[in-house]
């Protein structure tokens, strides 16, 4: 398998180089990819490295899914720019997706102290459990290897869900079916701490700010399978057609709308829209039926943004009154 190492960068001048040979280093033939978010401290990419500039800060959701995007690997790992892997990482990890029902793997981490000395800390030692990741207890560190095709499914990173990117991508894999297997042992990352970060970090990204709880927004895919083959079979007959425009501009919004949809379990449904979309949004929302006229015996119009939830559904039946 060909294995993608995407490396988001911005303002970390003084450990991109650091970061980027760890990479290069790996016991395993890899492709590094350096996607630099407009850094203000002028980094210097080491030279052979495959790097994408932007010409305004983005954040760092799409800054990976923009490498992940140009990446030609089969397997992605997301290497944040302060960070190192541990030589053997990728080597070790590769083997689990042998296993075809397996879509993101991932070994602990330790800690390293801001000037690079280890620590005796090491984080992320338990195994996946989908229940404690949909309450909130993420137990997937950022640095994980995962499936492109895994990435394409669930629409990628999502800006919205800052600063929980990460914990809210693993939860959407792993609700497709897709499994999730921490491989044990040594650590496979040495991790910085450095800054306001040291001070707050538990081993959960989420412990820093929680503006979004992505763990109180359900997204399970009504049907869920092994991650192979067929996976949305249920919307084949779908008896209410959700209509939604899109434009690349409101994506985030169309984004939100789509996932309030799909928690909907009161009703067999399929959604139509109308526009462009690009690349990441049709790969990622594979039931979407686009430019399509509705086959639902019932048609629902719905702007981009809006979101509709179990309880709104069932008033709606109840009134038959609709959107839109």
């Amino acid at each position: 398998m060909t294995v993608s190492i995407v490396i988001p960068l911005y303002n970390y001048a003084r450990w991109i180089g650091e970061s980027v040979r760890s990479a290069l280093d790996q016991l395993y033939p890899v492709e590094v990819i350096v996607v630099d978010d407009c850094s203000t401290d002028n980094p210097v990419i080491p030279k052979g490295i495959k790097a994408i500039r932007f010409d305004h800060n983005q954040g760092v959701a799409v800054a990976r899914n923009t490498g992940i995007a140009q990446a030609s690997g089969d397997l992605i790992l997301c290497l944040d720019a302060d960070d190192k892997l541990v030589a053997d990482a990728v080597k070790r990890l590769v083997p689990e997706f042998d296993d075809p029902r397996v879509g993101v793997a991932f070994a602990p981490l330790v800690l390293i102290k801001e000037d690079g000395a280890l620590t005796t800390t090491r984080w992320f030692g338990k195994q996946f459990e989908y229940k404690d990741q949909q309450e909130g207890r993420n137990s997937v560190p950022t640095c994980a290897m995962f499936r492109k095709e895994a990435w394409r499914r669930v629409g990628g990173f999502r800006s919205y869900e800052k600063p929980s990117e990460d914990a809210a991508f693993w939860l959407r894999v792993a609700s497709q079916g897709w499994m999730v297997n921490n491989i044990g042992g040594d650590s496979m990352l040495l991790y910085r701490t450095h800054g306001a970060v040291s001070k707050f970090r538990s081993g959960s990204e989420t412990k820093l700010n929680q503006p979004f709880d992505w763990w109180q927004v359900g997204r399970e895919w009504k049907n869920r399978n092994s991650g192979v083959g067929g996976m949305v079979n249920i919307y084949d007959c779908p008896r209410v057609s959700f209509t939604i425009d899109y434009q690349s501009i409101n994506e985030q919004a169309f984004i939100r709308t789509v996932d309030s949809i799909e928690e909907l379990k009161a009703v067999d449904w399929e959604i139509c829209a109308y526009g462009v979309p690009t690349p990441l949004v049709r790969d990622g929302f594979p039931f979407v039926r686009w430019d399509c006229d509705p086959q639902g015996s019932t048609v629902v119009y719905l702007e981009a943004g809006e979101t509709i939830t179990e309880t709104e559904w069932k008033a709606i039946l109840a009134g038959m009154e609709w959107p839109g």
